[in-house]
């Protein structure tokens, strides 16, 4: 418990008050969510036995958000570099009907099914509403498609080497038609995260909130593709899930912003 203020009136021995005194008590109660709702966490496959890549499935998908109700949508695109064509690949809830949740008043998280992510690339995007599965990503989506399902609240691109100027591209082309729609935000939130040389096991928002890092091979990597000491984070471990938990976050002069923690 940190400072902040509370208020009262001073009386004396007799329990005779002064209204118009006051006394004040230092409290504080720190904000945990930010209002924007954000992808918080996920975990791209399971791991196989024996071990190995991942393995494609569906994740539960951590969110981060005000306090209250919210109905959003969870879709993937398939990003194969071997298919030219980018399509709605899997939608969660698949009945296309978003799903409401509420978001913790203390922690400012909530857990929704995600979409099942192909390797050893894909799309995560966080939206308002649900598009049709298999429709493809290409201008008849941006002009019929998109403007139904906004807003997109957020979308985290993992492509392999092959496919990261063609993800590029599209997330641009995303960008410019809602820029250009007069009922539309001026930008899609979203992160092109850069390949790593594997699909990552588990990507986390820093406190839940913050910058976004990717685990590969028990190795963590920012949003930039630079290599983190784990020891720059706090409990718990950073290469491990953390469900219903404020994700690690990064200690006072480690690399990046830092985080003075009471």
């Amino acid at each position: 418990l940190a400072l902040g203020v509370i208020s009262g009136q001073k009386c004396n021995e007799s329990n005779e008050c002064d209204s118009n005194s006051h006394l004040h008590v230092a409290t504080k109660v720190a904000k945990v969510a930010k209002a924007a709702i954000q992808i918080s966490e996920f975990q791209p496959g399971s791991p196989p036995t024996p071990p190995g890549p991942p393995v494609p499935g569906f994740p539960l998908v951590e969110l981060s958000g005000p306090p209250g109700d919210s109905q959003v949508c969870v879709w993937s695109i398939n990003t194969d570099g071997g298919n030219p064509q980018l399509f709605v690949d899997s939608v969660a809830p698949p009945t296309g009907i978003p799903t409401t949740v509420s978001f913790d008043p203390i922690t400012g998280l909530a857990e929704v099914p995600g979409p099942e992510l192909a390797f050893p690339s894909f799309t995560i995007v966080l939206s308002f509403g649900c598009p049709p599965v298999g429709y493809p990503v290409d201008q008849s989506f941006l002009a019929a498609i998109l403007p139904n399902i906004l807003p997109i609240h957020d979308s985290i691109w993992v492509p392999n080497a092959a496919t990261a100027t063609e993800l590029q591209d599209v997330l641009n082309d995303i960008r410019a038609a809602v820029a250009a729609a007069t009922f539309a935000p001026d930008t899609v939130p979203g992160s092109v995260l850069p390949y790593n040389g594997a699909s990552p096991s588990l990507v986390f928002r820093e406190g839940s909130t913050g910058p976004l890092f990717q685990v590969v091979n028990g190795a963590i990597f920012d949003a930039d593709g630079n290599s983190v000491d784990p020891g720059d984070f706090d409990s718990p471990s950073p290469d491990q899930p953390t469900p219903d938990l404020i994700n690690p976050s990064l200690v006072s002069g480690a690399t990046g912003d830092p985080h003075i923690h009471t």
